[in-house]
Formats: C-alpha cells, sequence, structure tokens
C-alpha cells in the first residue's frame, strides 16, 4: 500500500483508537503527541510488525498504549476519536460495522477468504446480521474459540471446506454453512467425530456422495450472481465486444499438475532419469487421447488403458497423489486454449491471464486480466456473445461465470450439461452447445440474429434475478438443519 509517515497523518483530537495500525504510522503520531491510543488491527502479523520496527515498550508499560486484536475491539473503552487506515479500513469492513453501528441480535462469522466472501457478509448484513470475520486460515485455535465466544456467533460461514473447521464448530457449538465452489484436486479426509453441526453446499451434484462418505452432510447448491452488483451497465468503447470470453486459461495450473504427475510416476518406477523420460511419453500420449474428443472427460479410462499398475500404486499410496484429476487439470487447459484459438476466426476478445497471448496468432484478441468488481460487470455488460467454457472434468455443472453474464444482461453460450437444463430453459433463457463444430455453428448464428438473442438475454436476466441470486442461495443456507 502506499507508505505514510508520521508527519502525513492528521490525527482527531483526543486519545485514539487507530483502527488498522498498518505500518505504525498512526500509532507513533499519536503518542508524539501525547495521547493514549489504542492500536486495534486484525492482523496479528501487523501489530507483531509495529514491535519489530518501533520500541514501544515504555507507552506499553505506562498504559499509554494499549495493543488491541481481532474481537478485543468488542471491548474498546467508548469515546475515543478514532483514526482509520485509509486501505485497511475498506478490508476490515466487517469489524467497521459492527464497531461504528454496535452488536444486532444475529451474529454471523464469515471465514476469510476471496470469492464470494465480501457477498455473502453483504447477504447477511441485508437480513440483520452482525458479521464478523473469522481469520481460520492465519490465526490458532485458541483464538479462533475466543473470537467466536467474544462475538456470540450463532453461525459461521465458509467459502470452501477447510480441513480441521468442522471439529472446531463443533466444539463451540455453532453450526457452520459451508459453500463449496471451487475446483479442488487434493483428497477429502473423513472428519472424524460428531459433525451434526456442519452442513456443505457443493456447487456439483457428483460432489454430495463425496463429502457425505467424509462424514460430513451435504447438498447440492448451484452457484449464483450477486444481482446488487452484477446488473447491466452502460459501457465505453473499450469494454464492447462481439464475442467475449473471460476467464483464467488454466495453462499455469496445468503445469504445476503435470509437474506432480512426472514426479509420482518417478516415484513409482525407479526415479531415475530414465523413468521420467517414460513419464514424459506415457503424459503426452494420455493427453493426446483426450485431445480427440473434448466433448466428455475420458482422463480415467486413458490412464486405466495404459498404465493400470502407475493409477492403482498412485491411489493406495499414502503420499503419492491421484493422477486422474492432475491429468484432467492440464487436458483443461489444453481443451480452454483449443476452443478460444477456434473462436479466433470470430474476432473473440479475451480477459484473463498472460497465458492466453498464445491465441493471438488465431485471430483473438487478448485484453488482459479483468478487475473482479466493476470491470467485470462492464465487460460482461458490453458484450453481445459471452462463451462459458467449462472445466473438462467438470461438465456436470453450472459455472459462476453464467450467472455472472446473465445477470449483467448478457446473451451466454455455454456448454452444455444436465445440470445447466435443470436450472434454466435452454433456448429460451440461453443457449448451449455440446462441441467445438456447435459452439462455432451457434456463435455465428446468434450473432447473425442480434433481435432473438436480445429477446433470449432479457429472459435469462428475469432467470438469474428471480432463481439464482446469491442472497436467495444464503438465506437458503440459513434455513438448512445443521
Amino acid at each position: 500500500w502506499h507508505r505514510l509517515s508520521v508527519d502525513d497523518v492528521v490525527l482527531p483530537e483526543g486519545d485514539l483508537l487507530v483502527f488498522g495500525v498498518g505500518l505504525g504510522e498512526a500509532v507513533l503520531a499519536g503518542l508524539q503527541l501525547g495521547r493514549d491510543v489504542v492500536a486495534w488491527d486484525r492482523d496479528p502479523w501487523l501489530l507483531r510488525l509495529l514491535l519489530m520496527r518501533h520500541d514501544v515498550s515504555r507507552p506499553l508499560a505506562s498504559g499509554r498504549l494499549t495493543l488491541s486484536l481481532g474481537a478485543d475491539l468488542l471491548t474498546v473503552p467508548p469515546g475515543l476519536a478514532t483514526w482509520k487506515h485509509p486501505l485497511l479500513a475498506g478490508l476490515y469492513r466487517n469489524e467497521a460495522d459492527v464497531f461504528e453501528q454496535g452488536l444486532r441480535e444475529r451474529r454471523a462469522l464469515v471465514a476469510e477468504g476471496t470469492l464470494f466472501v465480501e457477498d455473502i457478509a453483504d447477504a447477511l448484513r441485508d437480513d440483520g446480521y452482525s458479521v464478523w470475520t473469522w481469520l481460520v486460515e492465519s490465526t490458532a485455535g485458541e483464538e479462533l474459540d475466543r473470537c467466536a465466544r467474544d462475538f456470540g456467533a450463532q453461525v459461521a460461514f465458509r467459502v470452501n471446506h477447510a480441513r480441521g473447521l468442522a471439529e472446531a464448530c463443533q466444539r463451540l457449538d455453532l453450526p457452520l454453512k459451508v459453500w463449496e465452489i471451487d475446483p479442488a484436486t487434493d483428497a477429502l479426509d473423513r472428519v472424524n467425530g460428531d459433525t451434526s453441526r456442519t452442513r456443505v453446499f457443493t456447487y456439483r451434484q457428483a460432489q454430495v456422495p463425496l463429502f457425505q462418505a467424509a462424514n460430513l452432510q451435504a447438498e447440492y447448491l448451484p452457484l449464483a450472481a450477486n444481482v446488487q452488483r452484477r446488473t447491466p451497465v452502460e459501457v465505453d468503447a473499450d469494454h464492447r465486444s462481439d464475442v467475449c470470453f473471460v476467464g483464467n486459461s488454466t495453462v499455469e495450473r496445468g503445469r504445476r499438475c503435470q509437474q506432480e504427475v512426472l514426479a509420482a510416476w518417478v516415484l513409482c518406477h525407479g526415479g531415475d532419469l530414465a523413468a521420467a523420460a517414460e513419464g514424459q511419453r506415457h503424459l503426452e500420449a494420455w493427453l493426446g487421447a483426450q485431445s480427440q474428443d473434448f466433448s466428455s472427460c475420458r482422463v480415467e479410462e486413458i490412464i486405466a488403458a495404459t498404465a493400470p499398475d502407475f493409477l492403482e500404486t498412485c491411489r493406495q499410496g499414502q503420499h503419492l497423489p491421484d493422477p486422474v484429476p492432475l491429468v484432467a487439470e492440464i487436458a483443461a487447459a489444453d481443451k480452454r486454449i483449443q476452443y478460444v484459438a477456434n473462436l479466433g476466426q470470430l474476432g473473440v476478445q479475451v480477459w484473463g491471464d498472460v497465458a492466453w497471448k498464445a491465441v493471438e496468432p488465431y485471430g483473438a484478441i487478448y485484453r488482459g486480466p479483468a478487475g473482479h468488481r466493476d470491470e467485470l460487470t462492464a465487460i460482461y455488460s458490453g458484450s453481445a456473445l459471452q462463451i462459458d467454457i467449462g472445466r473438462l472434468y467438470q461438465q456436470d455443472m453450472i459455472t459462476m461465470r453464467v450467472f455472472d453474464a446473465m445477470a449483467c444482461g448478457a446473451f451466454v453460450l455455454a456448454e452444455y450439461s444436465d445440470a445447466l437444463a435443470e436450472q434454466f430453459d435452454i433456448g429460451v433463457e440461453l443457449d448451449a452447445y455440446r462441441t467445438l463444430q456447435e459452439l462455432l455453428d451457434k456463435a455465428e448464428h446468434w450473432l447473425a440474429h442480434p433481435d432473438e438473442r436480445a429477446a433470449i438475454a432479457e429472459a435469462g436476466l428475469r432467470a438469474v434475478r428471480e432463481r439464482h441470486s446469491l442472497r436467495g442461495r444464503v438465506a437458503h443456507m440459513l434455513a438448512a438443519d445443521g
């Protein structure tokens, strides 16, 4: 962030609460002015950094400086003047709301994270909850327990399953709602003990029995759109496109998966260079076989047919990864690159990671990364035809791209799945394709029929607002047992 100096800090009159310590500039400024200072931060590392960078032993010993961490904010004495860190105050929005508005009767913890976390917090606030951020990834268990108790939490939310959290919530007698929204290549460990207070909602029907086998209650719940954030907007020329794809190429993830597969092969075959070369030949053969038809994922049967001993050894070994999801991830990147490269003949514009530059020689136009907030809304709103290309191994689910683009009034041409057909009226609210050729044919057709395309986009917008809002999903999770 922009680094402040002590001289840059303008403090209010009176004894002081520093909301967001940052690098300690306001703390030092307050002490230099002779104020009593309460220095609060959500992140224990920032308080530690303050102590490492500055000698504040005397004001600590005298009581002029009080360090406050996490839920300590709930007990800060009233009447202190408040200075908010210019960056951290926005990141600590949940805590700021509680501090300024006071605690409501209903209180929810939302575990730290990125995608959907802020949306869930907003939905809970709109439903009358005070929301507090739970630092499950970076805080010791004792502090997590103290935070939950001091805050008086009545429910906890987490985006994507995390090891140990179900046990922690059971210990606290706290209902936990987990919304799985992302793919994972790691095996799901069994959760021991009573997990009756935890309920998992997964974006893939196929994942339900896997969570149940891990001793967790689970149900299928599709993704959704935050229709307050994703809504049609007026856009400038820079965000207009005829054919558009927004998403990660997954090339870098595929490279990491390739390294894991080859390392597992070497461990299973003697550990020498000859084994590495043999593993590379097999991997190329598996990917070549899958690339003949990307309409279905055949990775497991391909590996089982050519290297059954390798597959069995990996699945029985405690320290070896299952090669199937790893190879499927590599193939998924190959599929996305191939499909978007072919859309280059229609001048497709692509937003995402830099690996998309590889498709520019085929006519595609790489536009760079897309900001998740306002820019993504503008990109979806400005596209005549929004293409959805799912991951090869997840052809039984609906991507968030579909919901978000439709919420922005875009016409969506999505890869067909039974889940898509269950949630939307194909041909009325959006359209779908099964093969690369069908994708190209339908893209050309809809570009040539703007009036029909607009009517379908309008119907899709209504469908998402009425049936697939994020706030509706949160309400469903709150009402579910667990």
